[in-house]
C-alpha cells in the first residue's frame, strides 16, 4: 500500500512539473495525453512528454529523449528499440512490460532505478524506470524477441 501511495505522489510531482514546463519548447517537443483504455499511443521523432492514464495501453515513444508517465492501472506495454532515444518511464508498475522490439535488452539496477539498455550493432538506447528497483522481483516483465527475460 505504501508503494502505491509513493508512486501516486511521484506521478503528481511529474504532472506538476509538466504543467510548469508546458511552454518550455526546448525541454519537450511534443506533449501527448492519453485517457483511453486499450489504445496504442505513438510518440514523435522528437522529444515527447507522454502521460497515460488508460489501462492496457501500448506506448511506443519513438525517437528522441522522451519522458513517459505511466498510469496507476495494470498492464501497460512499453515498446522500445535500439534506434529510440534515451527515455525515462515514471510509474512503471507491477504487471507492466518493457519490450525490446529490436535489438538486445539488458538491464541493471542503479540506486532506486532500473536502467534497461537496448543495443543493435552500433545503435543503443536506454530506458530508465524510476524508483523501480525495490519492486523488480514483484511482477515486472522484460521481453526480448518474444521471450521473457529473468
Amino acid at each position: 500500500m505504501r508503494g502505491d501511495r509513493l508512486r501516486c505522489a511521484q506521478r503528481q510531482r511529474y504532472l506538476l512539473e509538466f504543467r510548469r514546463q508546458r511552454y518550455d519548447r526546448d525541454r519537450y517537443f511534443n506533449r501527448i495525453i492519453n485517457r483511453a483504455d486499450k489504445k496504442k499511443v505513438n510518440g514523435t521523432s522528437g522529444r515527447d512528454y507522454i502521460i497515460n492514464s488508460g489501462s492496457k495501453v501500448t506506448v511506443q515513444a519513438g525517437r528522441g529523449n522522451d519522458t513517459i508517465v505511466g498510469s496507476d492501472t495494470y498492464g501497460e506495454l512499453f515498446n522500445a528499440a535500439a534506434t529510440d532515444g534515451d527515455d525515462v518511464i515514471v510509474n512503471f508498475g507491477k504487471g507492466d512490460t518493457l519490450q525490446a522490439v529490436s535489438g538486445t535488452l539488458k538491464y541493471a539496477v542503479n540506486g532506486n532505478d532500473v536502467i534497461a539498455t537496448i543495443t543493435s550493432g552500433k545503435k543503443n538506447a536506454t530506458v530508465t524506470l524510476t524508483d523501480a528497483a525495490a519492486l523488480l522481483d514483484q511482477g515486472y516483465t522484460f521481453i526480448q524477441s518474444g521471450k521473457k527475460l529473468t
